[in-house]
């Protein structure tokens, strides 16, 4: 076990569930080029979605953005569009043989719970260390998250 500094980003569809068996393809491999391009590593996480770790917290908000460019692009001739939300955390996590625990995991998880489709929702602490990039953020306050002792600012 080791103690690593992480971006976490999880991503989760939105949409009725017979669009998105549908919809199941492009979509994976959608966000797994995503997380490739990003020098993401998918991880195992016990839920729906997909949840991958990032070396840095640029490569993850491109990604994060990459997948919703993406989805945007696809929807635009798919009879049925889909929504996808994603979650995006960072901080210190626990690394054991490639699973990673700890609170950037949880607040990523959970924070996508809370997004609507087409949006990326993020803690304020990602928001204040990526200030001197080119994403741009719009605070959205406290929101209560299932699963997590405190309210999370996003």
């Amino acid at each position: 076990m080791s103690s690593v500094t992480i971006s976490v980003v999880h991503v989760d569809v939105v949409g009725p569930v017979d669009a998105v068996q549908d919809f199941s393809a492009t979509y994976s491999a959608l966000v797994r080029a995503s997380i490739a391009d990003g020098r993401g590593i998918e991880v195992p996480y016990a839920g729906d979605g997909v949840t991958a770790v990032y070396p840095s917290l640029g490569a993850a908000l491109d990604s994060a953005v990459a997948v919703q460019q993406g989805i945007e692009r696809h929807n635009r001739e798919a009879p049925v569009p889909i929504g996808v939300r994603v979650g995006l955390s960072s901080g210190d996590a626990t690394e054991d043989n490639g699973r990673y625990t700890g609170e950037p995991v949880e607040e990523a998880v959970r924070l996508c719970a809370t997004a609507a489709a087409g949006q990326i929702v993020t803690t304020e602490m990602v928001r204040l260390l990526a200030r001197r990039t080119e994403h741009s953020f719009a605070p959205l306050g406290e929101r209560s998250v299932h699963g997590l002792p405190e309210a999370v600012e996003a």
